[in-house]
């Protein structure tokens, strides 16, 4: 494609070292990753400025930089400067790839938790109206085919390659899970999303964003950026939900478990470990079915799904009959029979989502509620002393490990989770994350219920840069003798 036409709509404010317009033959973010004939984006990160990569780029033979910042009069190769490189790539990587969020119906879901439940449980009901795809946490999945995640929503390059992947080869619809990182990074600017919905809104990435007002804010723009035409699906028992409501142009539809009077509304009647009855009332129908979905969890992320659906066009008897087939997803409320006792994994790693799951399954316990978890390094460690009060709140036994400590020391992250804390006797510190595991598992009789939470399907541990391979459910699986991952049935979603 001619770089005029990749550039289309892009604002520029010069260029240098051009006599004609050149051909370019693929998109980078990454000097790494440059092939001969690429258009290279110079993006400034929080860790690195992509301007210091621009001659290792052009060594490597890409045709062209896009860039922000002003050259000198000796800067060698074609070159273009914008006011804003990742708009630029953003607007870029849809024209070079024919802009594919506009071939598909695509759905995007934003909000601290549920985000992945919630995704999955969509593609399982939108998939048998045609091929679905999924952009997320767990990875790109098409058809059996999962590639793994770098991050929960991709570079706007990557998006869009996806997208048109996915529907070059048949894709009728894809779910896509959007971050407040890649909002506010604008890596889904100019994408076309028929839906968005809005889970909900907890203490999370303060690291990241300054405070909750800024992640109410970079969370927003989805919904603010939807063409009228599009539905924007929104949880209104949250607060943040009903300020959502007064800043969109597009289509609403509520969901809700306190107002009657929402598009659709739903009731937990009965609650178990293998799943719950709900009741949905929507469409001017009300059904009543059991789901494989445990709890309020459970609940609100078929909500979310079930509305998004139903803007999608799916009729309520053909929703309500696909939830019941549902299989789950791996670490989000995923159960494990260990004979005497159950084990969970989950992703609960902020302090609302770890509440909720205690919440959840203490009701379900008929002895005690052992809890293992951590908290990440080099993530907002504001919400370490409320996720230690959340555990110590509903948890019998509390075992205090490592998550992915990154460069952080992990002794100094588990003396900021214990300062929420106040009675320790039920408490204890064990750094190492298998040991903690196999630890719990020892201590658990009849009857008792152990949930490992922070990573759910994560597979590995950060550590001083190095990533080791580690998986919740296997150290399950060595404790009961048996080698393996853990089966993917009795995943209860979360």
């Amino acid at each position: 494609m001619k770089l005029s036409n990749v550039l289309s709509g892009v604002e520029v404010l010069e260029t240098s070292g051009f006599t004609d317009d050149i051909e370019i033959t693929g998109l980078a973010y990454d000097s790494r990753r440059i092939q001969p004939g690429d258009l290279f984006f110079a993006v400034k990160g929080y860790k690195t400025d992509g301007h210091k990569y621009i001659d290792d780029a052009l060594k490597k033979g890409c045709a062209a930089v896009v860039q922000e910042d002003k050259w000198n009069d000796r800067a060698e190769g074609y070159r273009v400067r914008t006011a804003d490189c990742r708009t630029a790539m953003a607007l870029s990587a849809c024209n070079f790839y024919h802009h594919p969020s506009k071939d598909l119906l695509l759905c995007g879901i934003t909000g601290t938790d549920g985000k992945t439940s919630a995704c999955h449980i969509l593609r399982h009901i939108l998939n048998h109206r045609g091929k679905t795809g999924i952009i997320g946490t767990v990875g790109n999945i098409f058809e059996n085919r999962i590639s793994k995640a770098v991050r929960t929503t991709p570079e706007a390059v990557d998006i869009n390659r996806t997208l048109r992947e996915m529907a070059d080869e048949g894709a009728a619809s894809v779910v896509m899970e959007v971050s407040s990182h890649a909002l506010a990074l604008k890596r889904v600017e100019e994408l076309d999303f028929d839906i968005a919905v809005f889970t909900n809104l907890a203490h999370d990435h303060l690291d990241f964003h300054s405070d909750m007002e800024d992640y109410f804010q970079a969370k927003l723009q989805l919904f603010k950026n939807l063409k009228p035409a599009a539905c924007a699906v929104i949880n209104i028992d949250d607060p943040y939900g009903k300020r959502i409501l007064k800043d969109v142009q597009a289509k609403k539809y509520c969901f809700s478990m306190q107002d009657e009077g929402a598009d659709l509304y739903y009731e937990i009647l009965e609650s178990d470990i293998m799943g719950n009855l709900m009741r949905y009332r929507f469409s001017g129908k009300e059904l009543t079915i059991r789901v494989p979905l445990i709890g309020f969890p459970g609940a609100s992320n078929s909500a979310a799904a079930v509305s998004a659906a139903h803007c999608a066009g799916c009729e309520a008897e053909e929703i309500v009959k696909k939830l019941v087939s549902f299989s789950g997803v791996k670490g989000r409320f995923q159960r494990i029979d260990c004979g005497g006792f159950t084990a969970f994994t989950d992703y609960a790693h902020t302090p609302q989502a770890l509440e909720r799951l205690l919440q959840t399954v203490k009701p379900l316990t008929a002895g005690k509620l052992h809890l293992v978890f951590g908290c990440g390094g080099d993530r907002d460690k504001a919400k370490r002393p409320l996720m230690g009060a959340a555990a110590e709140k509903a948890a019998d036994m509390v075992y205090i490990t490592s998550d992915n400590p990154r460069s952080e020391n992990p002794a100094e992250i588990i003396n900021e989770i214990l300062k929420g804390i106040k009675e320790r006797n039920r408490v204890l510190t064990i750094p190492d994350r298998r040991d903690a595991i196999i630890e719990a598992m020892n201590r658990c009789e009849k009857g008792d219920t152990v949930i490992i939470a922070g990573k759910g399907h994560e597979d590995y541990q950060e550590i001083n840069g190095v990533f080791y391979h580690f998986d919740d459910c296997e150290i399950i699986e060595e404790w009961l003798g048996r080698s393996g991952a853990c089966p993917p049935t009795n995943c209860a979603g979360g």
